[in-house]
Formats: C-alpha cells, structure tokens, sequence
C-alpha cells in the first residue's frame, strides 16, 4: 500500500518573489548494461527491490494563485528568446521547481525542455512554446505532490503519463525534469526482438556508470541502473513523447544536474498516472 500525499499549495518563496519583481522592474567506469529490458550482462548480479503495483491516481493539488507575483508580458516565448521577460519566466518555472538550469535571461535548450515538463504536468500541448494558455497555467499552475511523501531522504518517481521525474527530499518535490520513456515499439537487439517498455514499481539504484557508454540500442550517458538493464541516463535525444528502448532518458545538461543527487539505494518508483 502507498503512502496517501495531503494535497498542499505552493507558498512562493519571499526571496524568489523580491528577485522577480526587482528584475522586471529593472527592465565511463565499468562495463555498463544496455537499455532493453532484456539485455544482461554476464557475471554480474543486480541486486532488486521487489515491485509493487502503483496506485491509480496521481497526487495533484492546485497551486494557490500570488497576485504579487508579476505576470509575463503578454506575448509568446519560444527558443531563441532573450531578455528580461523570458528571466521572469525562468524565475517562476524555478519557484515552481522545474529544472530550469542558469537563470540567465536567455530561451535555450534548458529552458525549452523546463516549459515542456511545465505543459507536460498541467495537461497541455507539449510544445515548448509560452503561449496564451500556458501563460495561463503559469498564473495557477497545477503543482504535483509526491507519490510517497513519507519517505526520507532522497528518492526518485517517474511518472510515465506524464513523461516527467520528480527528485523528491524528505518529502517533498525538489525538482520536476523534462524525460522520455519506453516508446512502445518493437525493435531488434543482438537479433532479439523486444519491445520499448518501461516496467512499472519500486526499485533502488544497484549500479551506476559514470561518462559515456554505447549499448546495443544506443549510447548512455552517466546511467543509474535501478532494474537489470533500465536506467535513468542522460541521452541527447529526449523528444516530448515516450521514445526510448525503455530506460528513462533525461537531457545531457539536466543528467549532469541530477547525478549528484543519485546513489546506489536510492529509491526509484516509476507509476502510471
């Protein structure tokens, strides 16, 4: 049985709310494992949580509405912006807890795949761009809570729903990152046939692979292995849809934030919302 997540609402932090309106008014180690699910290496015995089945709700509460937050301008942002609106959105995607990277003002890559894990959580289209209704959102935004809030220390769910993972601390979501899992196609591997799935309950990360790796499937990069050859690594291919072999993709930049924050037990709860 799960833990059952109150629902809550976002408190903007004072700091962060001064920050904001100052600036708008300022104007490879081992031998690594491959991606399918059925890839093994010889000699070499992973050490396994037992799953479990996975709720069929996910936690979700609204955030409570700042009016002293400032709003965007009213305008659309996409890749390749710069300037002082596109740092107010970068601001308030960190408040939010989205993996934004640098605050720096600028529409790139990270910022990019931080406005998708944003319309990825708030059920909207998924294509990077600020529109009117993410504008919307951004105003009230939906914050997610965690699956298993009782847990301590740090862990990691993956919900594939939403093509998003959550870092949660001590209970809490500390941060929301762009993914990309199992695409449900089949496909050939040392002339096995299999299919790109990514198998649901709770693991623990029993080996790690520190730089590169090229599978059977692909290259991986910095890999937490949590269930035979199933990681989170970082790819740089992780497109808004489920598309991998069945690991959980994550961006280069973003893998290169996370791997800090993973070690072998950590806990790792992949679900279906």
């Amino acid at each position: 049985m799960t833990d059952a997540p109150p629902s809550r609402r976002r408190a903007w932090p004072v700091i962060l709310l001064a920050t904001v309106i100052a600036g708008s008014l300022a104007g490879a180690g081992a031998v690594a494992w491959t991606q399918s699910n059925a890839d093994t290496v010889a000699g070499l015995t992973p050490v396994l949580t037992p799953s479990s089945p996975a709720p069929t709700e996910p936690p979700l509460a609204t955030a409570d509405p700042s009016p002293s937050i400032p709003a965007l301008p009213n305008r659309d942002f996409e890749a390749g912006n710069k300037g002082p609106g596109v740092r107010i959105l970068q601001r308030i995607l960190a408040g939010l807890d989205y993996d934004i990277g640098n605050i720096d003002g600028r529409f790139g890559d990270d910022t990019h795949h931080a406005v998708v894990a944003f319309q990825k959580v708030q059920g909207l289209p998924r294509d990077g761009v600020v529109g009117k209704a993410t504008r919307r959102a951004l105003a009230d935004p939906v914050v997610p809570v965690p699956r298993h809030p009782k847990r301590r220390g740090t862990s990691i769910e993956v919900d594939l729903t939403r093509q998003v993972l959550y870092l949660v601390q001590e209970g809490d979501i500390g941060r929301i990152v762009d993914v990309s899992t199992g695409g449900g196609y089949t496909f050939v591997s040392r002339g096995v046939t299999k299919v790109a799935m990514t198998v649901t309950g709770d693991y623990e990360v029993y080996l790690q692979k520190d730089g590169w790796y090229e599978s059977s499937v692909g290259p991986m990069y910095r890999s937490s292995f949590y269930l035979r050859g199933f990681a989170i690594h970082g790819s740089a291919s992780v497109p808004p849809y489920p598309a991998s072999h069945g690991c959980v993709r994550v961006t280069m930049s973003g893998i290169d934030r996370l791997w800090p924050k993973l070690h072998l037990g950590t806990k790792v709860s992949v679900y279906r919302s």
